[in-house]
């Protein structure tokens, strides 16, 4: 990654290559390591309060829903949960060739995602989910096994979202998560940036998605 000097106590920082190099007020270090959480949907339910609260979804949670088991590890709930390197399995989707054409009729008609015979005529050779949809498939994967129970703040944005293949209905997409960088707000003290690099892979093991964002935990009060 590459330093920068921005607002006061900016310092470099070592996280895995990728993630963008803007920042706001963040200092933060570490190198990469190497171990792997497999986080599930079936988590026990967690009682502790910090001063940003714990998000829970577990009231109106509504499938899809992504699959996946609680790891031997403690899924992460504060900023200080995470390390550098960290890797974090997020469970699987299947897609069905119903909801990619409900999704791209609603959101993205395009004619590869709506029409099976003009995809067919494509350059695809047939139907595709929109990307938005697989950004989509992502995120409740996301939000399913990894920020249920956590004290999220939500997120600033996304530095960079890539579609490098096509997916196509019946394909299984596994959501994961690596730990890139890691900094503490300078200006507000009940709160960390994570920097993420994540991915969908299909049953073939080929990448679909990736992208490069930041997401805002709150701090374990002191």
């Amino acid at each position: 990654m590459a330093d920068e000097s921005l607002g006061e106590g900016a310092a470099g920082h070592h996280g895995v290559g990728g993630v963008a190099a803007v920042r706001e007020e963040e200092g933060g270090v570490g190198e990469l390591g190497v171990a792997v959480q497999d986080v599930g949907l079936e988590r026990v339910e967690r009682g502790a309060q910090s001063s940003v609260g714990v998000l829970s979804t577990r009231r109106g949670r509504v499938s899809p829903r992504c699959s996946g088991t609680l790891g031997a590890m403690k899924p992460p709930v504060h900023f200080e949960d995470f390390a550098v390197g960290q890797v974090y399995e997020l469970g699987a989707y299947q897609i069905s060739r119903e909801e990619i054409l409900d999704f791209a009729r609603r959101f993205d008609p395009q004619p590869f995602h709506v029409d099976e015979r003009a995809a067919e005529d494509s350059v695809f050779g047939g139907l595709i989910a929109s990307g938005w949809h697989t950004a989509s498939i992502f995120m409740r994967c996301y939000a399913d096994n990894l920020l249920d129970g956590s004290t999220s703040m939500g997120s600033p944005g996304v530095e960079q979202l890539r579609w490098l293949a096509p997916v196509r209905p019946g394909d299984t997409l596994s959501a994961r998560v690596t730990v890139a960088d890691l900094a503490p707000s300078a200006s507000r003290a009940d709160r960390g940036t994570v920097f993420l690099l994540s991915e969908l892979r299909n049953q073939r093991d080929e990448v679909v998605l990736s992208m490069t964002a930041r997401a805002l935990f709150g701090r374990r009060p002191s």
